[in-house]
């Protein structure tokens, strides 16, 4: 069972931080200024220890959001990305300290505030469930049979708010019933 949280409380970055960039913007996937305006305070600017950071944080975020966006390999990113270790590396570490859920909170509470004239908070969710095939590579153990559909499968629980943004993925196996996934899921 694997729970991915998609909540989170802001750091306390400033834009000043971050080392600027000079890698022109030619991707559709790359943030403008405004964009990174938005997110540069959630993205960690580093700690000042170790080696020197000499890629900005907004090339590695652009690189990250251009994988996302094709679909492309890890080690194959365009070269004027930072190096595709780098890359991989600082999406695993921000995955891991919940600077992602961060930015993804913090949008998700500014579409609540500014477009839809809600409070930042949801105050209601909507909880549903999809049986997903797994992949060759997801263990047996990992897999369930879900009997209404006949098949070995994954299933995937989710919460959305009221306006249909995620708070939160639940995957377990197919043979969760989604009355008994629905209390880790909230």
């Amino acid at each position: 069972m694997s729970v991915h949280l998609v909540a989170g409380v802001a750091a306390a970055t400033t834009l000043g931080d971050h080392l600027p960039t000079a890698r022109p913007r030619h991707y559709p996937s790359d943030t403008s200024d405004a964009e990174w305006t938005v997110i540069a305070p959630h993205v960690p600017a580093g700690t000042r220890r170790g080696r020197p950071i000499i890629y900005p944080r907004h090339d590695v975020v652009d690189a990250i959001r251009y994988l996302d966006r094709t679909g492309s390999q890890w080690d194959a990113p365009p070269a004027d990305f930072p190096t595709p270790k780098l890359v991989y590396h600082y999406f695993k570490i921000w995955t891991a300290d919940g600077a992602l859920t961060r930015i993804h909170n913090h949008l998700r509470e500014q579409v609540h505030e500014y477009a839809e004239g809600r409070h930042r908070k949801p105050t209601a969710a909507i909880i549903d469930s999809q049986s997903v095939p797994g992949a060759e590579t997801v263990s047996q153990t990992q897999r369930g049979y879900d009997a209404g559909k006949k098949i070995n499968r994954r299933k995937w629980h989710i919460a959305m708010d009221t306006c249909g943004l995620l708070l939160v993925v639940l995957i377990t196996g197919a043979g969760v019933q989604d009355r008994n996934g629905a209390p880790p899921l909230l």
